[in-house]
């Protein structure tokens, strides 16, 4: 992966995913990739990796709402699945408004 935590740096594993999910994967992450990255870097929002399990609002060093942090949340496929169908609906006052409408969309992302 490079440094900057971008859709470009978004790693297939052609032992793991077919080509064209892991094209789709990538393609589907340009929309979480202005705030968002796969390395442990934060932008607007907090890094992703290691997401799965991690209580959210912890990130060290990543900007959240008051909202994230006090929301109790703990990221598994069900959260995830349901904060990124409609986040401020699932999480009032969060700071994030994209959102992936598509089941199959979040599928991907979550998978």
């Amino acid at each position: 992966m490079g440094s900057g935590g971008n859709a470009a740096d978004f790693v297939c594993d052609r032992t793991s995913l077919g080509r064209w999910r892991c094209w789709q994967e990538k393609t589907l992450f340009t929309r979480c990739s202005p705030c968002h990255s796969v390395t442990e870097q934060n932008k607007v929002g907090p890094h992703l990796s290691g997401v799965f399990g991690r209580p959210a609002g912890t990130v060290a060093g990543a900007s959240y709402s008051k909202a994230m942090t006090a929301s109790g949340m703990t990221w598994n496929e069900q959260t995830l699945d349901a904060f990124l169908t409609e986040p401020t609906r699932v999480l009032p006052g969060t700071t994030m408004s994209a959102r992936l409408p598509n089941p199959q969309d979040r599928a991907d992302v979550v998978a």
